[in-house]
């Protein structure tokens, strides 16, 4: 497989691991159903496995996958869709808690950013390359007599819960939008216009701390000094 290829038709298995791997390595991966917040750009999978005896150097990417439920069932071939993200470059062994960026541009196959509505993704073992280009972090998947090693979970979207009123913004800044959460539990979407971008840099500049309260400092806090002031400010624009 092309590093660049989207799609691929491949044996994939349900159960949430697979335990495949070449031969003289070892290989298994883990992904567990999970819930996530609204506009969430991380799903986590763990714990994942991997060494390859002949080149026991070698590191390894978790790449996720867009699939469907009906789509991924045990046995026969099946398509399954578009990468839509993947983890930094692994070292080998066993790894856990890995995060994985779903905010990763593919190509235009790749429409999702972030996770707005249930999901059903599946995670694919890959060789790690960096040679490409600094986007490309991965090369082919890795397989054991011709089928990869993959794993499937079901993503469930709920509403964040947040400190700030719906449709009246912060204090000092005029956006007439409250902030927003976009994965973190900060809500760096300051003028409330779902995307985190230098325009929240700016509009930071302009919340007025004294209108806040408790659990509105807390979620603007990006150096959690628990204050909302100009070290702020550089925090997120640094994010």
């Amino acid at each position: 497989m092309k590093a660049d290829e989207s799609f691929e038709t491949v044996i994939i298995r349900s159960g949430g691991q697979s335990n495949d791997s070449e031969s003289g390595s070892t290989a298994t991966v883990r992904f567990d159903d999970q819930t996530v917040q609204d506009d969430s750009i991380i799903v986590t999978v763990a714990p994942a496995q991997f060494k390859n005896e002949s080149v026991p150097e070698e590191g390894f990417v978790v790449v996720v996958h867009e699939t469907s439920s009906e789509a991924y069932r045990s046995g026969g071939e099946n398509e399954i869709g578009p990468k839509v993200g993947k983890s930094d470059v692994l070292s080998p062994g066993t790894r856990q808690n890995i995060t994985v960026d779903l905010n990763t541009a593919f190509g235009s196959s790749d429409s999702l950013r972030k996770l707005t509505q249930n999901q059903t993704l599946v995670t694919m073992f890959h060789r790690a390359d960096t040679t490409n280009s600094d986007s490309v972090n991965h090369g082919a998947h890795i397989t054991r007599d011709g089928d990869p090693v993959t794993a499937r979970a079901e993503l469930t979207v709920e509403a964040a819960s947040s400190p700030f009123s719906e449709g009246k913004d912060v204090s000092g800044i005029g956006a007439g939008k409250a902030p927003t959460d976009p994965d973190d539990g900060k809500f760096e979407d300051i003028n409330g216009d779902r995307e985190a971008t230098f325009d929240d840099v700016i509009a930071l500049t302009f919340v007025n701390q004294t209108q806040l309260n408790s659990q509105q400092t807390t979620a603007l806090d990006f150096d959690s000094d628990g204050n909302v002031g100009f070290d702020n400010v550089i925090e997120l624009r640094f994010e």
